[in-house]
């Protein structure tokens, strides 16, 4: 990454990265706030979200039209995303217009008014979030996966959206002690990227937030030992469905662990690409499933590589014996030299194409300071991938795959519930 990437600190806390990529045409420009679903009590379970939602819905000196016709009216697009640590504002917009854009964003995350009838409106509008997501099985797949990691009465087990019952009691008091407990120039990070000049910027940023306060970092409650907040197998029944899908997932290392390295090349080798181990068993050799991949999610203090899969019920039972045996093997008898170096470059590579974009790379600035509080050099990241050896694999496979704690989640009808169960007893 032969970018320019310079950091700077504000006083009350903020920070600020910059990646100048002086021949793009682009600027992507972000605002993170450090807080997310796992940083809310169990009577708030989905306000970070909404009070994302709300950053929309007008200030004091703009209403929610002249918001998104600021940014659109400069050819840009604007956008924000709540996960389960962090919250970003980021827009991306043509050269020469991160000045506009940045006052744009400074003001929704300062000046934002929480109205009683806009609220009432958005929490419906997230309700119908809520219920299109348990409409579409591929998505709804993902919440009662962390469901059945973390278990569902835990900050980071529980939906980002939060639930209809959570949602209701949430009022304008609430939301207003959640802001400005959270956003706060500790919790804050300016990142962009882009055909910018870190000394205009850096000047901008350091203006619109000067009357941030301080504020501090907010805690967040660690997810405990596995198992220990309920089962670890949820199943959904959609009896007229004629098609079932399943989830697999292990707990994995943080996003600190030295161990992410192999972990992430196993999860490659295993099912990342078309090339992997379960897309060429599954799919190709023998055609059960249209679609079969692995992933891996990192936190703070722990992680998940799952395996997700939807095919006909019928099929399921064999593909799951199919996984069994992959994971066994993967254990057994590791990985060739040759799958090892197909995964690296593939890693590399894709991040190398990423990089690209300023998107990506803002993306990337913004949270290397939320999680590392510094840049990390993809150079650097790339340097420890190339290390990783087999014997790094097969310990990391070792690991994951005979430490007993598996957590799975399906939605399908009786014959694909009776094909999970009969796989979690055998």
């Amino acid at each position: 990454m032969n970018q320019t990437v310079q950091i700077h600190r504000a006083s009350n806390g903020l920070s600020l990265a910059t990646v100048e990529m002086p021949h793009r045409e682009s600027v992507s420009l972000g605002v993170w706030c450090r807080v997310g679903s796992r940083h809310e009590e169990p009577e708030q379970y989905g306000i970070a979200h909404l009070v994302e939602h709300m950053l929309f819905k007008g200030t004091k000196t703009r209403t929610t039209l002249e918001i998104s016709r600021a940014i659109e009216s400069l050819g840009g697009s604007l956008d924000a995303f709540t996960d389960e640590e962090q919250t970003c504002y980021h827009a991306r917009v043509p050269r020469g217009a991160e000045s506009a854009t940045l006052s744009v964003i400074a003001d929704m995350y300062q000046n934002s008014i929480i109205d009683k009838t806009e609220l009432d409106a958005e929490k419906q509008v997230i309700n119908e979030e809520i219920a299109m997501v348990k409409a579409q099985p591929s998505q709804y797949i993902e919440d009662l996966t962390s469901e059945a990691l973390w278990g569902c009465a835990t900050p980071l087990g529980h939906p980002i959206t939060g639930t209809s019952e959570s949602l209701a009691v949430i009022d304008s008091p609430q939301i207003h002690n959640f802001v400005s407990q959270a956003y706060t120039g500790a919790n804050t990070i300016v990142a962009a990227a882009g055909a910018l000049e870190h000394e205009q910027l850096r000047d901008l940023v350091f203006s619109h937030f000067a009357s941030l306060p301080t504020g501090e970092v907010l805690d967040w409650e660690p997810v405990g030992d596995f198992g220990e907040h309920g089962r670890n197998h949820r199943f959904v029944f959609a009896s007229d469905s004629d098609q079932a899908h399943m989830a697999i997932s292990f707990p994995t290392a943080s996003r600190y662990s030295p161990k992410r390295y192999a972990q992430k090349l196993l999860s490659v080798i295993l099912g990342e690409n078309m090339s992997s181990r379960l897309f060429q068993v599954i799919r190709e050799d023998h055609g059960l499933c249209y679609e079969i991949q692995s992933d891996i999610a990192w936190f703070s203090e722990t992680g998940a590589l799952t395996i997700d899969l939807a095919l006909n019920p019928e099929n399921l039972s064999k593909a799951l014996d199919l996984i069994t045996v992959q994971l066994t093997n993967l254990v057994a008898e590791g990985v060739t030299e040759r799958e090892l170096e197909v995964a690296k470059s593939y890693v590399i590579g894709q991040s190398r194409i990423g990089f690209e974009s300023t998107t990506a790379t803002m993306n990337w600035a913004g949270e290397c300071l939320s999680f590392f509080d510094d840049f990390v050099s993809p150079d650097d990241v790339y340097e420890k991938l190339t290390t990783i050896t087999r014997n790094d694999i097969q310990a990391a496979a070792e690991e994951l795959f005979c430490s007993g704690k598996i957590a799975t989640a399906g939605i399908g009808n009786m014959a694909a519930q009776q094909a999970v169960q009969a796989w979690i007893d055998s």
